[in-house]
């Protein structure tokens, strides 16, 4: 994923849509949620010590769920 960038963030901008059309598997958000949210360490300010992009991808992945839990 990571060799093309522009593709990344384009698939990532691109996810509101996948969520908006119903398109993302209920497991697959209760998964993340259990092995990636449920961590005490899976918070923006924490990732931020590891890296900018860290936190940019743990805020989007915080933000991406609480929006497919509102949706749902």
């Amino acid at each position: 994923m990571m060799k093309n960038p522009e593709e990344f963030v384009s698939r990532l901008q691109d996810f509101g849509r996948i969520v908006d059309e119903n398109q993302v598997v209920a497991a697959n958000v209760k998964i993340i949620k259990e092995q990636y949210i449920a961590r005490p360490d899976f918070v923006p300010e924490i990732m931020e010590q590891k890296s900018g992009a860290a936190k940019g991808i743990c805020s989007w992945v915080l933000n991406i769920v609480k929006y497919w839990e509102v949706i749902q």
